[in-house]
């Protein structure tokens, strides 16, 4: 996690969030995205049917307390991050690529999967 926080500190001036990303074994399910050499989301799609995109969003988030604070006047508008704000946000987002073992719980299977690790 120190790796990641680290990530975040060295974000772009124009990132706000820095966001977790790893390769899965199938989109299915998967917020899949794109970025640029900088490391900046330049495309997110939440839950693709189809994709050749090789990344996906882990549900891992860091940012500055004050920008958290800052959402709080979208949250009539906002009841699942991933569905309702990346995308209209993802330019925002920073990326930190995550190397090791890693399981995306945002799918029933993967979350019963998870919590039957030994």
């Amino acid at each position: 996690m120190a790796d990641f926080i680290d990530t975040h500190s060295r974000r772009p001036k124009e990132a706000n969030i820095t966001m977790g990303i790893f390769k899965p074994t199938t989109h299915v399910g998967c917020g899949m995205l794109d970025f640029n050499e900088k490391g900046m989301v330049t495309y997110y799609e939440e839950k693709p049917l189809n994709t050749n995109l090789k990344w996906a969003n882990a549900g891992i988030f860091a940012a500055e307390v004050n920008y958290i604070l800052g959402l709080e006047s979208l949250l009539p508008t906002i009841s699942d991050f991933s569905k309702d704000f990346i995308p209209t946000h993802f330019k925002e987002f920073y990326t930190h690529q995550i190397n090791d073992y890693h399981i995306d719980i945002g799918t029933e299977e993967n979350y019963i999967l998870a919590n039957n690790i030994n």
